[in-house]
């Protein structure tokens, strides 16, 4: 909310100099919600950017930033960062400490970096919004000591607005000492707690960073898993159209089944972890007086036209990965819970850690 508020103010200050401002969001649902929410302000000035978008659409838009007289407000993904913007005064880069600023794809860049560019050949100012900053932004906002001055200018909120943010009570449940009995990754506190909402009339948010019924398919007899044969990570299971599949996180392909592993050809083949897909069957299952939801990508192209409280109408429980953390944020949801919260510091990744620790706090 705090980031959403800088960049209006910071578009209002570009407009009233004549100049375009350009505001950067890592996820397109929050793009979309984003520029729906500014445009009820400036109105028509508003163009919202992003790669979901048509080739003929987009190509409008183009032609309409290039041959617009007047200053405009644009807000998009990484994508935007190329838009023919003239006279621009500001970039705002909402979550800069955010992942998916990284294009994996060619060409490689990271948003950051080019915005940073951007900013110098246009003489744009570059604002850095985050509530948890990455380590190498932290670090650059330092200042050091061996240089006459740092590469960006830190700034926080002051004390007073900080002493009027309201924080949560957290509870931590200890999942070592929990007897699921077929629950896993719930437990009987948090289903307790999920009945109670539903009978005071409020809602709740539960995130897991995982998509579908499991994290990977496991040859018990071997212990080896069944990998992806380009990337040779573990697939994930997901249900499509009533059907498990294998899926690669990393290149989308599909796969079957297999009925037997392709090391030791057993055929004792068991799912292990867990999902979005997995947790909203297990509560339909156990609570099934509850209204569920749920929010990740194999349901976002759904709910892409929908504003975020529509979404919200009809459900007692909404179950997404990490970006329906921006739920937590509705008037009417009063609980949240994040599940396997420690689960990427077994990934052996040197930001696995970093990535944990700014998830936790950003929804918090």
């Amino acid at each position: 909310a705090e980031e959403e508020k800088l960049a209006q103010e910071v578009s209002a200050a570009c407009l009233q100099e004549g100049k375009s401002s350009l505001i950067l969001t890592p996820d397109i649902a929050h793009a979309e919600h984003l520029a729906a929410a500014i445009q009820n302000i400036f109105g028509d000035i508003v163009v919202l950017l992003h790669s979901d978008e048509s080739e003929a659409r987009y190509r409008e838009k183009w032609r309409e930033l290039r041959q617009g007289n007047t200053p405009f407000i644009i807000i998009g993904t990484r994508i935007a960062l190329f838009a023919p913007i003239e006279k621009l005064g500001a970039i705002v880069l909402l979550r800069e400490h955010d992942w998916r600023w990284k294009n994996e794809q060619t060409p490689h860049y990271h948003a950051r970096l080019t915005a940073e560019i951007l900013g110098k050949f246009s003489g744009a100012k570059l604002v850095l919004c985050s509530p948890c900053p990455s380590l190498e932004t932290l670090y650059h906002a330092k200042k050091d000591e061996r240089a006459l001055s740092s590469r960006y200018q830190f700034l926080a909120l002051p004390d007073s607005e900080n002493k009027n943010i309201q924080r949560p009570n957290v509870q931590v449940i200890d999942l070592a000492d929990v007897r699921f009995e077929g629950l896993f990754p719930l437990t009987y506190p948090l289903l307790e707690k999920l009945q109670q909402q539903k009978i005071a009339g409020k809602k709740s948010v539960l995130i897991i960073n995982k998509l579908g019924v499991g994290s990977s398919l496991l040859c018990k007899d071997c212990r080896s898993t069944v990998n992806d044969p380009i990337t040779h990570l573990p697939l994930s299971i997901v249900k499509r159209n009533g059907k498990t599949v294998l899926l690669s996180r990393q290149t989308d392909a599909v796969f079957d089944v297999p009925a037997a592993c392709a090391k030791c050809r057993g055929t004792n083949l068991r799912i292990v972890g867990a999902g979005t897909q997995k947790v909203e069957e297990l509560l339909a299952t156990h609570l099934p007086n509850l209204r569920i939801a749920r929010f990740d990508t194999e349901t976002k192209e759904g709910y892409a036209k929908n504003p975020r409280d529509m979404l919200l109408t009809n459900v007692d429980v909404l179950i997404g990965t990490h970006s329906a953390a921006e739920f937590l944020q509705h008037p009417e949801v009063t609980f949240g819970a994040i599940l396997m919260a420690d689960l990427g510091l077994s990934i052996p990744a040197i930001r696995s850690s970093e990535l944990v620790y700014q998830r936790i706090s950003e929804t918090l």
